[in-house]
């Protein structure tokens, strides 16, 4: 089997491309590709000579992720507590009927 070469091995303009696809692919409802990308590309980012597009999208990566993260933490939330008052239409949003 043929082996994927490292990131921080990859030509710069390679290392860009991926940056930002993945950067592009957390806006099509999958924010965990931001988190990836920013796994990914971190300690490349921070080189002094990393390419500055792969540190913009590093960096814009974590911080678009964390507001993700903070908006379901917050929908959760508010869910959880209104719930019951808003009646069948919060049974239908819900995936598994609960009761309550």
């Amino acid at each position: 089997t043929a082996e994927m070469p490292k990131l921080a091995q990859m030509p710069a303009e390679e290392q860009r491309k991926i940056a930002q696809k993945l950067f592009i692919g957390g806006f099509f409802a999958v924010p965990l590709l931001w988190l990836v990308n920013y796994l990914n590309f971190r300690a490349i980012a921070k080189e002094p000579n990393a390419d500055p597009m792969v540190k913009r999208y590093t960096n814009l990566s974590i911080v678009l992720f964390l507001v993700a993260l903070l908006a379901l933490i917050i929908w959760n939330v508010v869910f959880a507590t209104h719930r019951a008052e808003w009646g069948s239409f919060a049974q239908d949003m819900l995936l598994i009927p609960g009761t309550g």
